[in-house]
C-alpha cells in the first residue's frame, strides 16, 4: 500500500499533461474539439477527444521513454495529439512559463473548401463531414490541397517551435486511429495514410527542423504502421466496455509485432482501467495509460466518481498498486 492517500495520487494524476496531443490546424480550418460520447464497447468515429482526462503511467519493461502519469487529450487523435511538458521555468520570449506538464489537444479539421456542410464544421475531422481525397493529394493530382496542408502542418510547426526553444520537449500523437476509417486522414487506405505521416514527419524535422518531439504512433494495424524510423513510441486506443479490467494483453502483443526494432507500447486511449495485476501477470506492462473524459472519470459532469466504467475499489487498487507510477513520483527531469 502507498503511504500517500488515493485522492492525492488522484490529484497528482489529473494534473499530468496528456501524453498524446493531437495536431489543430488554425484558423478557420483549424482543429476543433468535438462531442464527448463514445461507444461502451469499442472506439468508433463517434468519439470526440476534448476533455480531462485521468490516467497513470505503469512501470515495465517497455517503460524506459517514460512520461509522467497522464491522460490522452482527445483533440485530435492521429493528426495530432501534441503534449508539452517540462519542469521549472521555461521561458520563451517571456511568454512561456512551464511548471508542470501540460496537455494540448485538438482534431485536424480537413481544409475548409473539403468541408460539406452537411455536418457542423467542428466535426470536420470525420470523413463524414469532408469531401477531401487524400490519395489524390498525396498523388500529386491536387496539388493545392497539397499546399492547404502543408499551410497546417507549417501552422503546427511554428508553436511547437515555441516549446523548442523553451527546451520543452512534446509527446506528439498525430494522425490516430487511421484504421478505423473515420477520420479523414485514414479515409483512402494505408498507403496515402503513410505517405502523409512522413510528410509530418520530415516537414516538422527536416524542413523546420523541430528535435524536441517524441512521436507516439497510433494507427491501429501494423499495415498502416510507417516504419521504426519514423516512430519512437506505439500507442493502442480500447475501449473494452464496462467494468472489464483485463489486461488487454491480446492488443500489447499485437503492437509489439508492428515494429522491427524494440518500442516501447502505451494505452494512448482506454475507457475503463485495467487490472495491473493481470497486466503484470500476462506480460503487459502498458508505458501510460489515458482514460477518456465524461462518463468514464466523473459522474453527470461532476466532482464525483462515476464507477460507470470502472468500480471504486478497481481505481483504488490501480493507483496504490506500487508499479503505477503517477506524477507526483517522478523524478525532477532537469536534475535526474
Amino acid at each position: 500500500m502507498k503511504k500517500k492517500t488515493l485522492a492525492t495520487k488522484i490529484g497528482a494524476a489529473l494534473m499530468s499533461a496528456v501524453l498524446a496531443v493531437s495536431m489543430a490546424a488554425c484558423g478557420n480550418d483549424g482543429a476543433s474539439q468535438g462531442d464527448s460520447s463514445q461507444e461502451d464497447t469499442s472506439l468508433d468515429g463517434s468519439q470526440s477527444e476534448s476533455g480531462n482526462q485521468d490516467s497513470g503511467e505503469s512501470s515495465g519493461d517497455s517503460g524506459e521513454n517514460g512520461g509522467d502519469a497522464s491522460a490522452d487529450a482527445s483533440g485530435s487523435e492521429d493528426a495530432g495529439d501534441g503534449e508539452a511538458s517540462g519542469d521549472g521555468e521555461n521561458q520563451a520570449g517571456g511568454a512561456v512559463v512551464l511548471h508542470e506538464p501540460k496537455d494540448l489537444g485538438g482534431h485536424w479539421n480537413a481544409p475548409e473548401k473539403y468541408l460539406t456542410n452537411e455536418e457542423p464544421w467542428y466535426r470536420g475531422f470525420y470523413t463524414e463531414a469532408t469531401n477531401i481525397d487524400l490519395g489524390a493529394i498525396m498523388r500529386g493530382e491536387d496539388e493545392e490541397g497539397y499546399g492547404l496542408l502543408l499551410r497546417d502542418i507549417d501552422a503546427i510547426a511554428e508553436q511547437i517551435a515555441i516549446l523548442q526553444e523553451a527546451d520543452v520537449p512534446i509527446l506528439f500523437r498525430p494522425l490516430h486511429e487511421a484504421s478505423g476509417g473515420w477520420f479523414w486522414w485514414g479515409a483512402a487506405g494505408p498507403e496515402s495514410y503513410i505517405e502523409l505521416w512522413k510528410l509530418v514527419f520530415q516537414r516538422m524535422t527536416e524542413y523546420h527542423k523541430l528535435n524536441n518531439i517524441i512521436w507516439v504512433w497510433n494507427g491501429q494495424d501494423g499495415d498502416w504502421y510507417p516504419g521504426d524510423e519514423y516512430v519512437d513510441i506505439i500507442g493502442e486506443d480500447i475501449y473494452p466496455g464496462k467494468q472489464v479490467y483485463l489486461s488487454q494483453s491480446g492488443k500489447f502483443s499485437q503492437a509489439v509485432e508492428y515494429a522491427d526494432s524494440p518500442k516501447p507500447i502505451a494505452l494512448t486511449e482506454n475507457g475503463c482501467l485495467f487490472d495491473p495485476e493481470l497486466a503484470f501477470r500476462d506480460q503487459a506492462p502498458w508505458l501510460w495509460f489515458c482514460t477518456w473524459s465524461g462518463e468514464f472519470v466523473v459522474k453527470n459532469n461532476l466532482p464525483l466518481l462515476s464507477e460507470e466504467y470502472t468500480e471504486e475499489a478497481m481505481v483504488r487498487k490501480v493507483y496504490e498498486d506500487e508499479r503505477v507510477i503517477t506524477l507526483d513520483e517522478l523524478p525532477d527531469w532537469k536534475q535526474y
